[in-house]
């Protein structure tokens, strides 16, 4: 199993300083909640990386993923369930590509507790032994040749994974210390879920 430790978080200063302006700008994004919010769609683009994908074109695909995550914010307020096959199936089905990483950054956006996939993550648990992961959460398939089907049974192995990461003592070791730093640095901790705090150990 991974084990967390959140002094690789920030090696030296630079990193420091770099970790504090990435949660500042989730916690910001997170405040707002509107994807029809110009600053929500900047600050999202930004610290998902979306205009460095196919949907960074300004004059199509960027407006129609906003669309589409406004339609799920709709659907949210009017309190439907969102899921990860949900959302990624329509997603999927606009671009024409396996939508496995923004998919997972919409739904997190709504639930907190979802995780995030994307390629730091998967190069971790490819890392850790994927064998080790297979045995964990029963997923039996290469992360790195998945379809539709493939990526809704990784994401929901994922979430029973960091069940299983949260009851590790080096993890709650690490959001103690997480929580402790970020007071530190007058951050709110209780505005960031377990689950994003285990993202952003994953992202490094």
């Amino acid at each position: 199993m991974l084990t967390l430790n959140f002094n690789n978080l920030i090696p030296n200063p630079k990193a420091e300083a770099e970790l504090k302006k990435k949660i500042e700008q989730y916690v910001y994004i997170m405040s707002i909640r509107d994807p029809m919010n110009k600053t929500f769609q900047d600050e999202f683009a930004k610290f998902y990386q979306l205009n460095n994908s196919g949907w960074k074109s300004p004059s199509v695909m960027r407006p129609l993923f906003f669309n589409v995550f406004s339609a799920f914010n709709e659907m949210y307020g009017k309190g439907y369930k969102l899921s990860y096959d949900m959302v990624i199936t329509m997603l999927s089905r606009i671009s024409g590509m396996t939508e496995k990483s923004f998919s997972s950054k919409i739904l997190h956006t709504f639930d907190t507790d979802e995780p995030i996939i994307d390629s730091q993550l998967i190069e971790k648990i490819h890392d850790e032994s994927i064998s080790n992961f297979k045995a964990k959460t029963g997923y039996c398939y290469s992360v790195y040749t998945m379809n539709l089907a493939m990526v809704i049974d990784l994401h929901n192995c994922l979430k029973q994974y960091y069940g299983i990461l949260k009851s590790d003592q080096s993890t709650i070791s690490y959001i103690k210390e997480f929580d402790n730093w970020c007071n530190s640095q007058g951050i709110n901790p209780s505005l960031i879920s377990e689950t994003k705090k285990i993202d952003f150990w994953m992202w490094l």
